[in-house]
């Protein structure tokens, strides 16, 4: 599990009541929030793909979320736009996409819901949530970084595009790619010269160089 690592706004609130029917496991993993393995493979195709659905940001402890479309017996733990993973009473795990009203129960617990997660390198094809980029970048290898740093730039929100650029040069799987994108964004980037300067302390960050 992954804590969130910027200083910026986490992309997503949800929470849910510690009175749900989830075990201590949740709550334990629900201090990092953000599955490394957090792939669910699925007997039908989902709006992720023909094989499985991505689960990301877990909810952490506070009043139910009310989300419109959602029975009002399953309490959200996930969430991402339309797709939403929930438990039941009968703590069976369930998740829905709304905006196609797909339902499907994936586990019959939670614990048993975790066990089938998997690590895969992330691929994202627009349009994708900011959530779903963030959840990204958390868990790419190197090779899965360079796409991932384009669309950071594409985005050309550059206080994200630094400290995105600070963390993951800081982290020795990921410092090589990191290395490249300085390189890159130092001789390429058309940045103004505020962006420049906000991005400065970053790229010229010891653990770039």
């Amino acid at each position: 599990m992954f804590t969130w690592p910027l200083t910026l706004p986490v992309p997503i609130t949800l929470t849910i009541p510690n009175t749900a029917p989830l075990p201590a496991t949740y709550w334990q993993l629900a201090a990092g929030r953000w599955p490394h393995a957090y792939w669910l493979p699925t007997n039908e195709p989902t709006s992720d793909g023909l094989d499985g659905v991505a689960v990301h940001l877990f909810a952490q402890a506070g009043p139910k979320m009310s989300i419109s479309g959602l029975p009002s017996n399953l309490w959200p733990f996930a969430c991402d736009q339309q797709q939403v993973f929930a438990v039941a009473a009968d703590g069976t795990i369930r998740y829905l996409d709304l905006e196609v009203d797909q339902r499907l129960t994936v586990a019959k617990d939670f614990d048993s819901f975790l066990a089938q997660l998997t690590w895969r390198a992330p691929v994202l094809t627009p349009p994708f949530s900011a959530q779903q980029l963030a959840h990204a970048l958390l868990v790419a290898d190197a090779a899965s970084l360079p796409a991932l740093f384009t669309y950071l730039r594409e985005a050309e929100d550059w206080p994200a595009y630094g400290a995105w650029l600070g963390y993951l040069g800081q982290r020795q799987e990921s410092a090589a790619a990191a290395q490249e994108e300085y390189a890159f964004a130092a001789k390429f980037l058309p940045l103004t010269r505020q962006q420049k300067a906000a991005l400065a302390p970053i790229l010229t960050s010891s653990t770039l160089l």
